[in-house]
């Protein structure tokens, strides 16, 4: 009898110390819901959460303190402001210093509102160093002033060989694709936003955003139909329905045109904005005049509609050589192979007829 209740009396003993336990767990949980820690954290404020913990020195936006039931940001303010009245040179310093509350890889969201859209701003870059030390502050803060969650991917091409900016960009989609955004902007480094309120804002599914529409240097002229060219905006699904650029054009033009009749071809429609929307293009050093081949152009033109399938994202003809986040953006590196000898050839032909003109 003494053994039996001594077995009681330590059996109950033992769910004391339990429900104990589950009474200070349940407190601490409600504590954490009332607070809004647990409840209200989206994913990405969680890892940044995480992230503090384990001693990461992460400065993006998302780690600063979490404010639940946040509103969704407000469209475009209407008091816009010239956004290129002050162009310079700057240094990747002196923009950190600018903005400071940029993060690694070029990136920022508000933290008192849900914008909009993630976005990714895709530069296919080469040899161009000076324009893009004045295109990221204008862009930065443009974008800072929509109120959109955005980062910036420089697809550089690797070498000195003739540029292919169908294979830069489409390998400049995958690194953005992984980055988990909602749509992408391919922007030319030397194109720039005259105003403010120039609407970064993703296009609808169905629908390509041809936004770098008007352009100084055309006296802004109404682009024709095709035109695609200096700053487009896919989703990421219409994006791979065009299986992304051609890989077929080398040296200056065709890919832009390509992927306007790419959009047309696949029933979808080529949006603009308003013509009050304008760009200003940079100077620059002129492209190389054997870098420009019209014959194989229009070549290549005239199969869009037969060889967009096989001709593009699904085909890599690209290989990245590095990825790293930088301050100002994610970098992505690219060999892009080399010129098939029909297009050296072609290139080399028009090079000696413009001496000869």
């Amino acid at each position: 009898m003494g053994f039996a209740l001594y077995r009681k009396r330590k059996t109950l003993a033992v769910y004391g110390v339990f429900c104990v336990l589950l009474i200070i767990s349940v407190g601490f949980f409600q504590c954490f819901r009332r607070l809004g820690a647990l409840d209200e954290m989206t994913f990405d404020e969680i890892e940044d959460f995480q992230a503090l913990g384990d001693g990461s020195s992460r400065t993006s936006a998302a780690s600063t303190t979490v404010k639940p039931n946040l509103p969704e940001c407000a469209n475009i303010s209407s008091d816009e402001v010239d956004a290129v009245q002050r162009l310079s040179n700057e240094t990747e310093e002196n923009i950190l210093a600018n903005f400071p509350s940029i993060g690694p890889g070029g990136s920022w969201k508000p933290t008192d509102c849900v914008p909009r859209n993630k976005i990714a701003i895709v530069i296919p870059f080469r040899d161009r160093h000076e324009n893009l030390m004045t295109f990221l502050p204008v862009l930065i803060s443009v974008l800072q002033r929509q109120n959109l969650d955005f980062r910036f991917v420089l697809a550089e091409q690797l070498g000195t060989e003739v540029f292919n900016k169908g294979r830069v960009m489409n390998a400049g989609f995958i690194a953005a694709e992984k980055l988990g955004v909602d749509c992408v902007f391919f922007h030319d480094v030397d194109m720039l936003p005259q105003r403010t309120d120039v609407p970064y804002s993703c296009p609808k599914p169905g629908n390509a955003l041809h936004l770098g529409a008007y352009v100084n240097s055309l006296d802004y002229a109404e682009p024709y139909n095709i035109l695609a060219g200096g700053v487009l905006s896919l989703t990421i699904k219409d994006y791979k329905s065009l299986n992304g650029y051609s890989n077929s054009y080398w040296g200056w033009g065709g890919e832009d045109d390509d992927m306007g009749k790419r959009i047309l071809t696949k029933g979808m429609k080529l949006i603009r904005p308003e013509k009050r929307h304008r760009f200003v293009m940079l100077n620059h050093t002129r492209r190389r005049p054997n870098e420009y081949n019209p014959t194989m152009i229009f070549k290549h033109l005239d199969k869009t509609p037969t060889e967009m399938l096989k001709d593009g994202l699904n085909q890599p003809m690209w290989r990245l050589v590095n990825v790293m986040d930088k301050q100002l953006y994610h970098h992505v590196l690219v060999d892009v192979g080399e010129v098939p000898f029909e297009w050296t050839q072609r290139l080399n032909q028009y090079k000696r007829k413009k001496r000869r003109g």
